[in-house]
C-alpha cells in the first residue's frame, strides 16, 4: 500500500515548484518558525509527533456521474504526518504538515499528492507590552460547495482548489498607569488560490484601540480605529476604513449618558445601492446597568442609532443582542447582530446571527473563515474540539458580498457519548452581479463508546441551496455509520459506510454515491 511516481503526480509538484506557491508556502513555515525562535531559549514543554493515515476506499462514484454514467473505483490513500506542540511561559506553537497521496485503481489520471499545513504561534516579545501571533495554512476546497461537502470529494483536482493562506500579527498591548488601556495591531495578511479565475490577494490592517483605566470612575471612554487595504492581482481592490469614539458619564449606579461619533471610508466595486456610504455621524443616549448581569446602550443621532443589550444571568449563561440603523458605512439600513450561549453538566447551547459586508479574501485572510487542510471543512472559527461544526460556503469569489447568516447547535457530552446538531440558514447577496443565494442546513454525529475500545459513528447532513434569481435548486445530503477500534494507545481503525446524494433541477448534477473506507491511524 502506498504512493507510486507517475506523471500526473510528477507533473503536479513540477507546476507547484514553477507558480511560485512553493515560496508562500516556505514563507508561512518560516513565519511560524520566527515566531517560536523569538522565544525558544525559554523553557517549555515540546513534542514532535509523527503519523501516518492509511487507508483503502471503495467508491460506487468516483467521479459524482449522474446516473448511467458511474464508474467505481478503489482508492490508497496515505497520508505521513507530523505534530510539533509547544508551550512555554511565553511562547504557544500549534502546528501540522500532512502529505496526502491518492493512488486510483481504475481512474489512474486522478492520482494526486496534496500538501495540507495547519500552523498558529503566539509568542510574548517582550514582557506584558509587545507579542506576536502568526498562523499558515495550505489546504484544498471545493469550487462548487453546493454539488459536493467539503472534504468528502474524490472527483479529482478539477472539483477543487489548492488554498493557501499565512498571516503575521504583531501588537501591543498594555496598561499605561490606570489612565490608558491600549491596543494596537498590524496585521499583514496572504491569500493564494491554485485555480485561476479566483483572485491572490494581500492585505494589510491596522488597528487600535484605547479605553480609559482604572483611575476613571464616572467618566469613562473609548476609541477605535481600523484601517484595511486589500489588493487582489486580478480582480479590484477592497479599501475599509473607520473609526468610532464613545463617551460615558455615571449619572447614578444605575444610569449613564453617553456620546458616539464615527467616521466611515470604504472603497470597492458595487453596483448595488447599500454596497456603502462615506460620511461621519453622531448619536446620544442612555446606558442603563441594574446590576451585574444586565446593561442596554441605546443611542438616537444623525445618520445613527442603535440598541444594544447584554445578559448574562449565570457564569455560563450569556445573549447579546445589537440593532442598528445606520446611513453611513457598510451595507447601510438596518441590521442585526445577537449571541447566545448556554453550558450545563453534560450539554452546550449556542445560537449566532450575524449580517455583514465582506470579500472572500478578507474573510479567508484575516481568518474569519478558516479551511481544515486535512478535511477540507471550512469553519467560523479554527476548531477546538471534535464538536465544531463546518460553515457553508459558496463558490469562491471576487465579488464583495453580504451576509445574513443564522446558527444554533446543541452538543450532548456524557463519559460515553459525544452528540452533537447544528441547523443554520444563509443569505448571500454580490453586490456587483446581483445575484442571490441561500442556504439551508441540518447536520447531526453521534460518537457511542459502548465498548472499551469500541465506538459506534453515526452521521448525517443535509443542504439546499438556492439561487434565487435562477430557478435552479440543489439538494445534497448524506447518512454516514461506522465503527472506530482502539488497537492501542498510538493506533486505531476504523470502518465506515457513507451514502451520498444530490437531486437538483439541473438533471446533469444528479448523482448517488455508496462509499465504504477501511481506515489505519498509527502515531509514532
Amino acid at each position: 500500500m502506498g504512493i507510486t511516481a507517475n506523471s500526473r503526480t510528477t507533473s503536479t509538484v513540477a507546476d507547484y515548484a514553477r507558480s511560485g506557491l512553493w515560496l508562500l508556502a516556505s514563507r508561512a513555515a518560516w513565519t511560524l518558525a520566527l515566531v517560536a525562535a523569538g522565544s525558544a531559549a525559554q523553557a517549555g514543554d515540546w513534542t514532535i509527533t509523527p503519523s501516518v493515515q492509511l487507508s483503502e476506499i471503495y467508491t460506487s462514484n468516483v467521479r459524482l456521474a449522474p446516473s448511467g454514467s458511474a464508474k467505481s473505483d478503489l482508492i490508497t490513500e496515505a497520508a505521513p504526518s507530523v505534530k510539533v506542540r509547544g508551550k512555554g511561559s511565553r511562547l504557544k506553537l500549534d502546528a501540522e504538515y500532512r502529505l496526502q497521496g491518492l493512488l486510483y485503481a481504475n481512474e489512474s489520471s486522478l492520482n494526486h499528492v496534496y500538501q495540507q499545513l495547519s500552523g498558529k504561534a503566539s509568542s510574548e516579545l517582550v514582557r506584558d507590552y509587545l507579542f506576536m501571533d502568526a498562523d499558515a495554512n495550505i489546504g484544498q476546497q471545493p469550487l462548487n460547495p453546493a454539488t459536493t461537502f467539503e472534504g468528502t470529494s474524490l472527483a479529482g483536482s478539477g472539483t477543487q482548489t489548492n488554498v493557501y493562506t499565512y498571516r503575521l500579527s504583531p501588537y501591543i498591548r498594555h496598561d499605561f498607569g490606570g489612565v490608558v488601556t491600549a491596543l494596537g495591531r498590524y496585521t499583514h495578511y496572504v491569500t493564494r488560490y491554485g485555480q485561476s479565475g479566483i483572485s491572490n490577494a494581500t492585505g494589510n490592517r491596522a488597528e487600535l484601540n484605547l479605553a480609559s483605566g482604572q483611575r476613571f470612575r464616572r467618566l469613562t471612554w473609548n476609541a477605535s480605529y481600523y484601517n484595511d487595504r486589500l489588493a487582489r492581482e486580478n480582480a479590484d481592490n477592497v479599501d475599509n476604513e473607520s473609526a468610532a469614539g464613545t463617551v460615558r458619564y455615571g449619572l447614578t449606579n444605575s444610569w449613564g449618558v453617553m456620546a458616539r461619533v464615527g467616521y466611515e471610508h470604504h472603497k470597492f466595486t458595487t453596483t448595488n445601492d447599500r454596497g456603502y456610504n462615506n460620511g461621519s455621524y453622531w448619536a446620544g443616549g442612555f446606558s442603563w446597568m441594574p446590576n451585574r448581569h444586565l446593561s442596554i446602550d441605546a443611542l438616537y443621532g444623525d445618520r445613527y442609532k442603535s440598541v444594544d443589550a447584554q445578559w448574562a444571568p449565570t457564569s455560563r449563561t450569556a445573549l447579546r443582542v445589537n440593532w442598528v440603523k445606520r446611513d453611513v458605512g457598510l451595507n447601510p439600513g438596518r441590521n442585526w447582530n445577537g449571541s447566545f450561549s448556554l453550558k450545563t453538566r453534560h450539554t452546550t447551547w449556542d445560537a449566532s446571527y450575524v449580517e455583514d459586508t465582506a470579500s472572500y479574501q478578507q474573510l479567508v485572510g484575516l481568518g474569519t473563515f478558516y479551511v481544515d487542510p486535512v478535511t477540507g471543512q471550512v469553519y467560523a472559527t479554527p476548531p477546538n474540539n471534535v464538536f465544531t461544526q463546518p460553515i457553508d460556503l459558496f463558490v469562491p469569489t471576487n465579488e464583495v458580498f453580504t451576509r445574513k447568516r443564522g446558527q444554533a447547535s446543541v452538543g450532548v457530552h456524557t463519559h460515553r457519548t459525544d452528540a452533537m446538531i447544528t441547523a443554520y440558514s444563509e443569505r448571500r447577496n454580490y453586490l456587483v452581479s446581483l445575484t442571490s443565494q441561500r442556504v439551508f442546513g441540518l447536520s447531526g454525529t453521534w460518537n457511542w463508546r459502548f465498548a472499551t475500545r469500541t465506538t459506534l459513528l453515526l452521521g448525517a447532513n443535509a443542504r439546499r441551496t438556492r439561487f434565487l434569481d435562477t430557478s435552479q435548486k440543489d439538494d445534497l445530503w448524506y447518512v454516514l455509520t461506522g465503527l472506530r477500534r482502539s488497537i492501542s494507545t498510538k493506533a486505531d481503525v476504523s470502518l465506515t459506510y457513507r451514502y451520498a446524494r444530490l437531486n437538483s433541477s439541473v438533471a446533469s448534477n444528479d448523482y448517488r454515491e455508496n462509499r465504504v473506507t477501511l481506515t489505519l491511524n498509527k502515531t509514532f
